[in-house]
């Protein structure tokens, strides 16, 4: 076993991987070419919003909460209820606005932050870190490996 983790680990952190492998993603593929990410087919620039809950206090990540995304120019929305890891993730178009909202269980908004994707022309992997006051009733779940 330790023979196989040894050549996987050293291959991983030289970087091959990523020089050989394409992403493939909703029909868009992206392929590592000098260093950076470009798309293969020439279409639209490829941007994907990742995102976690975690309590506020405890840290740990809060499933089953409603993650609302808001396009601003075209009053759009869609949702997203957060996995058991407390994760959650959209795909952005370029140059919009965009306002996402965390709601509780019982509809209320908890939270709500602002995004921009004007002039973002590379494809890009955007992170948000969403948190949920310590006072509202849910249960923050221990997971390992985010």
């Amino acid at each position: 076993m330790f023979r196989f983790w040894l050549p996987f680990c050293i291959v991983l952190f030289t970087g091959f991987t990523t020089t050989i492998l394409p992403v493939k993603a909703h029909e868009v593929t992206l392929t590592p070419i000098d260093g950076k990410v470009e798309l293969a087919n020439g279409g639209d620039v490829h941007l994907v919003l990742l995102g976690v809950v975690y309590h506020e206090t405890s840290m740990l990540p809060v499933s089953d909460l409603t993650i609302q995304l808001v396009d601003v120019f075209e009053e759009q929305t869609e949702s997203f209820i957060s996995r058991p890891n407390g994760q959650f993730h959209f795909h952005l178009r370029s140059d919009r606005l965009y306002k996402v909202n965390l709601y509780d269980n019982d509809g209320r908004l908890i939270s709500s932050k602002d995004l921009s994707t004007i002039n973002r022309r590379e494809p890009e992997l955007l992170r948000i870190v969403l948190t949920m006051p310590s006072n509202k009733n849910a249960n923050p779940q221990e997971v390992v490996g985010f």
